[in-house]
């Protein structure tokens, strides 16, 4: 005698034991939007119910879900920091991702609009040699995580100006 064989008629998909999907044709597929999810680690189950009333259930497969931009924030310099021209300026920048995230990719350091450097690792520094012109210039740091969410900081307005020039009499 042949041995039957089986058909799945449904499969359910699990968050932590509570159903956020279900799919009665192959592939047996879902889209999930996460956004609504806490931050942190999830357990993800499947359970296969077929033809003959036999379910079947998945090992448990850990996820992370990550919604939350990471902080960033110029550290020096200041507001309303003056510079003198053509001179070196070491832009300091501060990030760090939410206790649940999936860790810092890059912090970037842009000056006007200009992406000038990204970086991977801590110390978040940048050495900028100020132009030969005076004027204003606008500071800012950008935060992305390993998941893709990304936060401006803030915007740093520096001032580049021409130091003053002394006649000594003798």
């Amino acid at each position: 005698m042949a041995a039957e064989s089986k058909t799945i008629q449904k499969v359910e998909f699990f968050s932590d034991d509570k159903i956020v999907g279900s799919d009665s044709t192959m592939p047996f597929s879902f889209s999930w939007t996460t956004n609504k999810v806490s931050d942190g680690r999830h357990s993800i189950t499947a359970k296969a119910y077929y033809d003959d009333d036999s379910i079947e259930a998945s090992n448990a497969v850990g996820i992370l879900i990550d919604n939350t931009a990471p902080s960033s924030s110029v550290a020096f310099p200041a507001y309303d920091f003056s510079v003198s021209v053509s001179s070196s300026l070491k832009i300091t920048a501060q990030a760090q991702d939410n206790e649940n995230g999936s860790g810092l990719k890059e912090v970037q350091i842009i000056i006007d609009g200009v992406k000038k450097i990204a970086i991977s690792s801590a110390p978040f520094e940048f050495s900028w040699l100020s132009p030969s012109s005076t004027g204003t210039h606008y500071i800012k740091v950008k935060a992305i995580d390993i998941a893709g969410n990304s936060k401006d900081s803030f915007i740093i307005r520096i001032y580049v100006f021409i130091l003053p020039s002394f006649k000594r009499k003798i």
